[in-house]
């Protein structure tokens, strides 16, 4: 029960796009995108000063570019504004914008435009719901004169039947540059002041004008001296003005919503307040007590609403025609026998329906005609609201529909060698699978078929009772013999792997050791493995592969002497001899070699102390590599007697090494370094007589430290 107590007409401030769309007024607030249902008007007056001209009012052809246009873009922001002012607001997708931005030096053409929309008051729309923002140029300090009627400006109004306006102290506005409310400063692209005013809202209370045409008018003026340019942003709503009361079935609380678009809210139950806000819930609510709602709109008017708790019980029920023996198209008609309120009969109507079918569909209408993609048992829900309570009622069953083409069966009718395959009927109540000779051989949805029977079958579906059926054609047959290939090697080095891969007609793979199903996999340790394949038909083949692990070549080789100096500088390395492995040494002085025992003559001298010895092997049947490296140690070997006579033995002292040599007066007699051809027993080119000397030797030990090693040397003459 929903009481009217205060006739006040209100209004607020909006030019935007629509959130509600009405029955009976499906273009207010431009939902389809474009004026359907609109009037544009425009004429032209000015007068500054010099010359004057009023142009005769002429209605136009919408859209009227640039004038009156429909804006969809909800990123853009408008230009004047230094881009602040977003030109479709939030939650909306169109607005229309009345005016155009006029550049300063065009000649002055004093535009004045107008929208306008009539629409019959009626239950659904009685609640008016206005957005709007404005942009005007702002006057200079000289043209501040201008009166308020010539300045550019924007005006709201309603008008009665008659075309006059509906008089109320918020039936109209008038809006120009000097009394712009929350008004902005900005700087248009030519270069002068622009004054805007963000989005705002207003609403208008048209309960009194039911049954009655109003007409929604906006107008939009240039200065009339031709100079300044003015325009706005617009959009409308029209809503039911009720207070919507949700106390369903079992609720214990009840929640009551006030209409949308008004400044504040304030909940009584009688001279105690129990809420605010668009909504109130009431804890612990019983049926009978009276709730009172006082909303205030952005202009400051006050109205307000009653409503009496009632529990709300609506009830979803629907009938169909749905069995038709040749209904090719399985389409079904649904029609309503749903229930507001089984409690109240006649107080509330069902406000919405939302039908919810098996193949995920859905309708809003009251008796639908739906086409089903599939023949058989359907699931359908419908959901019904209560109006105005928003209380739900739902009535989830299944229905069975009967539609000749949508009748069949899934699954295979090739079945595998020495196996069977199983089909199964959808689309039907139930089924028979019949032999040629008209045997019936299985009953139920599902059948299995092998060697036999085999060849021609048949499968017949019929409705619940009987009163319909089709039969099916089967042919069954022995799937062929198909193709399972396995590549890749059967074997991997130690310490590798190996990757197989499977080919063929299979459609799925199943490595039954790794439990994996791609169609390759990476083996690293020997064995048994087995391959499931199955083929487009389901059938299966299976494989076992015999993987081998292949040792790596021996490389744990030996060398002799272990150690070497400039003496004795040859070296023995040795690896066990296996078949099929070729071995290839790297002595680590630049030289190579081949074969399981080599022996290599190192030359030494103080640049070296070590030898890195590096065997590389390969198994040429398998590929399988190896390597290993040892190191010979190398240090000086130091004579204690040496003959520089020339025969080509033992010549020179030392050569390549950091020495010196001192006499018995200790002398220096020689000094080398590591480029060094060793002393030749003279002294600055005269030979020395035998004797002995001292020397001090300086090298680099394996270990690549400093060592230092001092002893005799004995020179002799022969």
């Amino acid at each position: 029960m929903i009481e009217i107590t205060q006739r006040t007409l209100f209004f607020s401030l909006l030019f935007a796009c629509s959130l509600w769309v009405s029955a009976g007024n499906i273009n207010l607030g431009f939902e389809s995108g474009d004026f359907t249902g609109w009037t544009g008007k425009v004429w032209t007056y000015y007068d500054n000063g010099v010359n004057r001209y009023k142009g005769d009012t002429t209605t136009v052809a919408l859209p009227y570019d640039p004038r009156m246009v429909i804006l969809s873009d909800r990123t853009a922001y408008d230009p004047c504004t230094n881009n602040k002012l977003k030109i479709v607001p939030e939650g909306y997708a169109y607005c229309a914008r009345l005016g155009a931005y006029n550049e300063k030096d065009t000649p002055p053409r004093g535009n004045h435009q107008s929208l306008e929309y009539k629409l019959k008051v009626d239950n659904t729309n009685e609640l008016l719901v206005i957005k709007f923002a404005v942009v005007f140029e702002k006057p200079s300090a000289y043209e501040s004169q201008h009166t308020a009627d010539q300045m550019a400006r924007f005006i709201i109004e309603l008008l009665d039947k008659d075309g006059n306006p509906i008089s109320n102290s918020c039936g109209s506005f008038d809006e120009n540059a000097t009394t712009l409310d929350n008004l902005n400063n900005a700087v248009a692209p030519n270069g002068f002041p622009i004054v805007w005013r963000d989005w705002k809202t207003i609403s208008a209370n048209l309960k009194a004008y039911e049954g009655n045409d109003i007409t929604v008018k906006f107008s939009s003026y240039d200065c009339v001296p031709g100079g300044h340019f003015g325009y706005a942003y617009v959009v409308v709503d029209a809503q039911p003005i009720y207070i919507a009361t949700r106390y369903c079935n079992d609720d214990v609380d009840a929640e009551l919503t006030a209409p949308n678009g008004f400044e504040s809210y304030v909940w009584k139950k009688q001279d105690t307040v129990v809420g605010s806000g668009t909504s109130c819930k009431i804890a612990n609510a019983r049926e009978g007590d009276l709730y009172k709602c006082f909303f205030t709109t952005a202009a400051g008017c006050q109205d307000s609403l009653t409503t009496t708790i009632k529990r709300i019980t609506p009830e979803a029920h629907f009938s169909t025609n749905t069995i038709d023996c040749n209904n090719t198209l399985n389409s079904v008609q649904f029609t309503d026998h749903s229930s507001a309120d089984v409690l109240h009969a006649g107080e509330s109507s069902v406000g919405s329906y939302l039908w919810t079918f098996a193949d995920g569909q859905t309708s809003t209408e009251a008796n639908p005609v739906h086409l089903f993609s599939t023949s058989g048992w359907q699931s359908v829900k419908l959901t019904v609201t209560s109006y105005p309570s928003t209380c739900t009622a739902v009535l989830d069953t299944t229905i069975e529909t009967f539609s000749p083409p949508l009748i069949g069966y899934t699954g295979l009718s090739t079945y595998c060698p020495g196996e069977t395959t199983t089909l199964k009927g959808y689309g039907a109540d139930h089924y028979t699978w019949v032999l040629a000779d008209g045997t019936v051989f299985a009953r139920g949805d599902s059948a299995r078929l092998g060697a036999l029977p085999a060849g021609a079958v048949s499968l017949i579906g019929y409705s619940k009772a009987e009163a319909c059926k089709t039969a099916i054609p089967v042919s069954v047959s022995e799937e062929p013999d198909w193709v399972l290939n396995v590549d890749g090697n059967c074997y991997f080095c130690h310490g590798e792997s190996t990757q197989l891969t499977a080919s063929g007609d299979a459609v799925s793979y199943l490595w039954q050791v790794q439990q994996s199903k791609a169609t390759s996999v990476t083996i690293n340790s020997a064995g048994e493995y087995g391959l499931s394949a199955i083929n487009k038909r389901g059938c299966i083949k299976t494989k076992s592969l015999k993987v081998d692990e292949i040792a790596l070549p021996l490389t744990d080789f030996s060398i002799t002497p272990g150690t070497i100096n400039n003496k004795y500088s040859t070296v023995t390395c040795l690896v066990p001899q296996e078949d099929n492995i070729v071995y290839n040494w790297n002595l680590g002085d630049g030289a190579t070699d081949t074969g399981h025992q080599i022996d290599h003559n190192y030359r030494i001298t103080g640049n070296n102390n070590r030898f890195d010895i590096t065997l590389n092997t390969e198994n040429t049947v398998y590929g399988c590599k190896s390597t290993a490296s040892k190191s010979v140690l190398a240090e000086p070997f130091v004579p204690n007697v040496f003959t520089p006579n020339n025969d080509g033995h033992n010549d020179y002292f030392m050569p390549g090494y950091d020495i010196q040599i001192f006499d018995r007066n200790g002398t220096v007699v020689y000094e080398g370094d590591k480029q060094s051809d060793g002393w030749d027993g003279k002294l600055k080119g005269k030979r020395l007589d035998t004797d002995t000397y001292f020397y001090i030797l300086h090298y680099t030990g394996p270990d690549n430290t400093a060592q230092t090693r001092k002893g005799y040397i004995t020179l002799i003459r022969r």
